[in-house]
C-alpha cells in the first residue's frame, strides 16, 4: 500500500468506530459540531441553576461560575467571546462596573457593543469585590486556575454538571446563555407587541442569515 492508501485503509477498514465518532464531532469544513441547546425557559430554573453555581463546586470559584451564567445569559455573546474579556474590558479604573461591554467578536470579526443590565452589574459588582483583581487589558475576567482564561470546554462541564444536578430536563450547554437571552427579549417583546422589530434587533445581532432560527426559539 502507498502511505496514502495505508491511512484510508486504517480509518475506513481497522478503525470505523473512529472513523464514525470523527465524522459526528466534526462537521464538512472540520469544525467542531456544536451542542445541543435548550433555553432556560422559567425564571424558576434560572435561579435555581445559577443558585446551584453560586453554592458548589470549589468555593474559589463559586461566585466565578455564577458570574459567568448570569452576564452570559445578560449579553447573548458567545461563550468564547465571553470568557475573553479582560477586567478592562468590564470595570473602570475605580472598579465600578461599566454601563456597555464593547468587543470584537471572534467569529465574525464584527464590533459588539453590549449594554451591561443591572442584574449582571450587581453580580459583577460581588465578584469584583471577592477577587480584588487589577482593572488592565491582560488580566482575564473570568480566570481559569492556572491564571490564563477559563475555557469554553471546561465552562461546559460545569454546566453539564449543574443541570443534572438542578435535574432540568434541557439540552444544556454554554450556546444555553444566548438562547435564553434571545428568548428573554422575544418574551419581553411579546407582552409590548413589539416582536417584530424584536427579532429583526436579534437577527442583527446574532448575525443571522434567517429569522427561523429565533421564531423557533
Amino acid at each position: 500500500y502507498s502511505s496514502a492508501a495505508s491511512d484510508v485503509y486504517k480509518r475506513q477498514i481497522m478503525f470505523p468506530l473512529y472513523t464514525v465518532a470523527t465524522n459526528s464531532l466534526y462537521t464538512k469544513d472540520g469544525r467542531i459540531k456544536p451542542s445541543p441547546a435548550d433555553p432556560i425557559r422559567s425564571k424558576e430554573d434560572f435561579q435555581k441553576l445559577a443558585n446551584y453555581l453560586a453554592s458548589n463546586g470549589d468555593p474559589k470559584f463559586r461566585l466565578r461560575n455564577k458570574a459567568i451564567f448570569v452576564f452570559g445569559c445578560s449579553l447573548g455573546i458567545r461563550c468564547g467571546d465571553l470568557l475573553s474579556l479582560k477586567t478592562a474590558d468590564v470595570y473602570e479604573q475605580d472598579g465600578s462596573v461599566k454601563e456597555h461591554v464593547e468587543l470584537i467578536e471572534e467569529k465574525t470579526r464584527k464590533r459588539n457593543v453590549c449594554k451591561i443590565p443591572k442584574m449582571a452589574a450587581d453580580i459583577l459588582e460581588d465578584y469584583f469585590d471577592e477577587q480584588d483583581f487589577e482593572i488592565s487589558q491582560s488580566d482575564y475576567l473570568f480566570r481559569s486556575r492556572k491564571g490564563g482564561p477559563l475555557t469554553v470546554r471546561g465552562f461546559y462541564r460545569i454546566l453539564k454538571e449543574a443541570g443534572k444536578a438542578c435535574e432540568l430536563d434541557i439540552d444544556l450547554s454554554t450556546h444555553t446563555m444566548r438562547k435564553t437571552y434571545a428568548m428573554a427579549a422575544l418574551q419581553t417583546a411579546k407582552k409590548a407587541g413589539t416582536s417584530g422589530q424584536t427579532i429583526e434587533m436579534l437577527q442583527e445581532k446574532f448575525k443571522h442569515s434567517s429569522q427561523l432560527s429565533l421564531i423557533h426559539i
